[in-house]
């Protein structure tokens, strides 16, 4: 299977059968071939059941979070990504609570994601320093949305694929 889209928020399989199918899957990944994971509206309940979906073979992670999602269980998700997902190409992440642990696990992710084909990134959220001076220099990087938080000075960028960008200041403005 090449992609999977869905809107949790249309609730198209219920925490119950999620659990069961858990369970009959024994820690395999449901849909091993999949290349695409594309997921809206994320509650609460869902977020712990998204990892059932990746695989080795999934290479874009697309996430919409729905309306204040539980921070430990989100960053329990987002930092398995690269070990179910270890080819990772293209990440997005809409949603995220600010949060420092946030900041963490979409960093730690970022820098996790092999460096030489990674070409994708948009996440609501701030990064670390280590993580933005990764970002800004990756060769293959065509799409970027970054949150740049606070005072800090802008950072040395060499992205000569780069076509796409968005950049949120969220800060004080001197």
């Amino acid at each position: 299977m090449r992609e999977i889209v869905m809107d949790a928020s249309e609730k198209p399989i219920t925490p119950d059968i999620l659990q069961v199918l858990q369970l009959r899957t024994a820690n395999n990944p449901w849909l091993p071939g999949l290349r695409e994971f594309t997921c809206y509206e994320v509650t609460a309940a869902f977020v712990p059941f998204v990892p059932l979906f990746l695989s080795p073979q999934t290479v874009e992670v697309f996430i919409v979070f729905a309306e204040d999602p539980p921070t430990a269980v989100v960053v329990s998700t987002i930092s398995r990504l690269p070990t179910l997902c270890p080819d990772l190409k293209y990440i997005a992440f809409y949603g995220l609570p600010r949060h420092p642990v946030i900041t963490e696990a979409v960093s730690e992710t970022l820098l996790a994601c092999k460096r030489d084909t990674f070409q994708l990134f948009r996440a609501n959220s701030p990064l670390t320093e280590e993580a933005r001076e990764v970002l800004y220099q990756l060769p293959r990087l065509f799409g970027l949305w970054a949150v740049i938080q606070g005072p800090t000075s802008l950072p040395k960028v060499a992205l000569p694929n780069l076509t796409t960008i968005g950049v949120e200041y969220d800060g004080d403005l001197d």
